[in-house]
């Protein structure tokens, strides 16, 4: 798990190396550490930080640990469980862009983004590995309180790959490895909550 960790970490760091090139000097805005309590419900801690590009534009790179796996998960497990105890990771990265004119990084905006998932679930009878890869298309509303503080809610479609692998050891006798693959259609909602630390440089 750490090797994949890592490369999607450095895909991660590539990705917003291309995009910050833009010249940031004049920007009053600042960037926002922010955290989704949504989140806690399917069984993540997720984190992410928003770094402005441009006036009406910025970077959004997230990653989150997976410590339980839930029936909110669809395509990962089935809805007749509650949960499950698992061991993991997500990483997420997009650009958003805010449909105002007159405030920085304020108000109605459109986030699409990539993101991967990959986690185990481990229990005396099977090993089960999950890989995910999707994209998504949120819209969304930022809002800036007057000390350092931001609130957005948001809503959208995601549509992502799920490969499952089996590997059951009931038994010495009895190794069986299933593997499988689906594609499914998700809606995508929640909220975060953001500190705003220091000034974008």
């Amino acid at each position: 798990m750490k090797s994949k960790f890592l490369f999607c970490l450095i895909a991660v760091c590539f990705f917003a190396k291309g995009f910050c090139q833009t010249d940031t000097a004049n920007l009053n805005a600042r960037g926002i550490i922010k955290v989704y309590p949504l989140q806690l419900g399917s069984g993540e801690v997720r984190a992410s930080y928003e770094k402005p590009l441009k006036h009406n534009m910025s970077l959004e790179l997230g990653c989150g640990y997976i410590y339980r796996l839930s029936s909110f998960e669809f395509g990962a497990i089935s809805f007749d469980e509650t949960e499950v105890p698992a061991n993991g990771f997500t990483l997420r990265e997009g650009v958003k862009f805010y449909f105002s004119e007159n405030q920085d990084h304020y108000g109605l905006y459109f986030l699409p983004l990539i993101m991967t998932k990959y986690f185990i679930e481990n229990n005396p009878y099977y090993t089960e590995t999950i890989n995910e890869y999707g994209l998504q298309s949120l819209i969304g509303y930022m809002f800036h309180s007057k000390n350092k503080f931001s609130f957005e809610v948001y809503g959208g479609l995601g549509i992502k790959k799920v490969i499952d692998k089996s590997d059951s050891h009931i038994s010495p006798s009895n190794h069986l490895i299933d593997k499988s693959s689906v594609t499914v259609l998700i809606p995508q909602f929640g909220f975060s909550i953001g500190y705003k630390p220091f000034k974008n440089k």
